[in-house]
């Protein structure tokens, strides 16, 4: 399927990707496989009750729908990047290479103001991205971390840095992810060989 497909495909059906709290809350009376069923037969409702708003979808980004179709922990890895830019000062999972990258980002875009230490990171991905991929993209996300984040007003930081920041980190985050597998197969042809000789 191409990209272009893929990113119909996900803009018409958004909640196919949805965090089971979204379920829980929406289709509360339904076991979690028969909600999943219905929302493909029940394509208008389903929209209506995760509060989508019909429109054609807007152009394709080929990282951002990288980062959509990505598993959980990848999203994850995504946003601790991002938190380590915009908040150095902050104790971090990630490692040495990782941490130096950011520090490299922080120095040109001069994030330090973007969050305050008790803001989501997922405030800059909101303001990032249009509403209505928004309304979409939240769907990945616990509901109550989305709820809280809502409340508050999208922080107005240039349209200009918000995409460099963006496109960089999730243009890296695949390049860490690709360097992590390539070092999982030395590691494993290494013990193959070891294995071998003995």
């Amino acid at each position: 399927m191409s990209e272009g497909e893929l990113w119909a495909r996900w803009w018409a059906m958004a909640w196919k990707q949805a965090h089971p709290d979204w379920y829980d809350a929406e289709l509360e009376a339904l076991p979690i496989e028969q909600a999943r069923t219905l929302t493909r037969s029940q394509h208008a409702r389903t929209g209506r009750a995760f509060a989508i708003t019909p429109c054609l979808p807007v152009e394709p980004d080929r990282a951002l729908l990288h980062f959509i179709l990505a598993p959980a922990t990848h999203q994850a890895f995504v946003l601790t990047l991002v938190d380590c830019i915009c908040r150095p000062q902050l104790p971090n999972s990630l490692c040495t290479t990782q941490q130096l990258w950011c520090q490299r980002l922080s120095k040109v875009l001069r994030p330090t103001d973007w969050l305050a230490t008790s803001d989501d990171t997922l405030q800059l991905l909101r303001a990032w991205v249009t509403p209505a991929v928004w309304q979409r993209l939240r769907l990945s996300f616990a509901r109550s971390r989305v709820s809280a984040l809502e409340l508050i007003t999208p922080h107005a930081i240039a349209a200009l840095k918000l995409q460099s920041l963006w496109q960089a980190v999730l243009w890296k985050s695949i390049k860490f992810n690709e360097a992590a597998a390539t070092s999982l197969l030395d590691e494993q042809e290494l013990e193959d060989v070891v294995t071998t000789q003995d």
